[in-house]
């Protein structure tokens, strides 16, 4: 069978939009945002808000059936994570600046920022911007459920993930890699797709990793860091824990 990672996709996501299309949905929740002062150039947006509208929107949609307590946040990380000319993530400013108003966006510890979902944002046009140039670094959707080890993950979240990357990347892609996509997947989703993978970072190179659920397992393709996760096989529940075992020192 045909098989395609979403890292792979993503060079057919890179493609810029030829047109962009506000979705016609009803108001979601209303943002208040106060002036704020944020330094450095803005130069280049990190990513439009209404790229991002339609992942907060799966997100929002799915969140009560595949992790009811979970949260979504995105974590940014350098493209090239050998070079120290490079500030690290952890450094970044980041803020949501509209035609006349700014507001900064609070890092964790794991750099990451959490985003509204707010139609009025979307209807402003806003970006989300960084102090440092945008092309250093990369994104990706984090869904979290409480109460997970660190050597682990959720299944639900790392299908929430997958559909809240693939709302995104839609926003960005342009005819023909949308065509190839709808040919690729009968006009589904790559999340509901057998013949697609998948693949994501554990927090740390990998020895191996399996899928546990109740009295079934099965081992997972793996290469460094990435794991492979069959978020389209609904025979695994969405309490199912990916389980890593890291290298021994």
């Amino acid at each position: 069978m045909f098989k395609l990672t979403l890292i792979t996709l993503a060079v057919l996501l890179s493609v810029k939009s030829l047109a962009q299309e506000a979705e016609k949905t009803s108001p979601a929740t209303a943002v208040a945002l106060e002036p704020v002062t944020i330094t450095g150039s803005p130069s280049q947006p990190f990513k439009p808000y209404r790229a991002m509208f339609p992942g907060l929107k799966a997100f929002a949609r799915l969140q009560a059936s595949l992790g009811p307590q979970s949260q979504l946040r995105f974590r940014i990380s350098k493209k090239d994570a050998s070079d120290a000319s490079i500030p690290p993530p952890a450094s970044l400013k980041v803020s949501l600046r509209g035609p006349e108003t700014a507001v900064a966006l609070a890092l964790d510890a794991d750099s990451g920022f959490e985003l509204p979902l707010s139609q009025s944002l979307y209807d402003d046009d806003f970006d989300v911007i960084l102090n440092q140039p945008t092309l250093a670094y990369r994104w990706r959707p984090d869904v979290r459920s409480p109460g997970v080890p660190y050597n682990a993950r959720r299944l639900g979240d790392l299908r929430l993930e997958c559909w809240v990357y693939s709302e995104i990347s839609k926003a960005d892609m342009g005819f023909f890699a949308r065509a190839a996509m709808n040919a690729l997947t009968l006009g589904g989703d790559i999340c509901a797709s057998k013949a697609f993978s998948f693949a994501t970072n554990a927090p740390e190179e990998l020895a191996s990793a399996r899928i546990v659920d109740a009295d079934m397992a099965r081992v997972l393709k793996t290469r460094g860091a990435t794991f492979e996760v069959p978020v389209a096989d609904m025979s695994w529940s969405n309490e199912a824990l990916i389980e890593f075992e890291f290298p021994r020192p």
